[in-house]
């Protein structure tokens, strides 16, 4: 099975610019404050659709993770909880009993023929 990539696009280019300077994007709404998912296109709280991009802390906190044993490694997948309130589904690394509640803190994936990837790691 090949493996997958991701492929930037006119609406995610500016994320993955900012991941490859090391820096988690998400969506900030001027208009009421809420912070958003990088792919939000309206603002959950109000509905205004004059989002911009913020930087995020890159910290956050694990809700909740699974185990993908699909290739020739398992690789951990999670459900995170960011410091400004969004949730990303996210690659896990840095400890192999880590479970939900354990902190962790964005590191960038920079595959040599891909875009750059956000993964976190377990802060202990």
């Amino acid at each position: 099975m090949p493996e997958l990539r991701a492929r930037r696009d006119e609406a995610s280019a500016e994320w993955f610019d900012g991941l490859a300077e090391g820096n988690l994007l998400i969506k900030h709404c001027p208009s009421c404050g809420h912070e958003s998912r990088p792919d939000a296109t309206a603002c959950p709280g109000c509905r205004g659709a004059d989002l911009e991009w913020a930087t995020s802390s890159g910290a956050g906190t694990v809700v909740s993770l699974v185990v993908d044993h699909g290739g020739p490694e398992p690789q951990p997948l999670g459900l995170v909880e960011l410091d400004e309130g969004p949730w990303l589904h996210v690659r896990l690394v840095g400890a192999p009993d880590m479970a939900a509640g354990d902190r962790v803190r964005l590191t960038v994936s920079s595959p040599e023929d891909g875009e750059p990837l956000p993964v976190f790691v377990v802060e202990r």
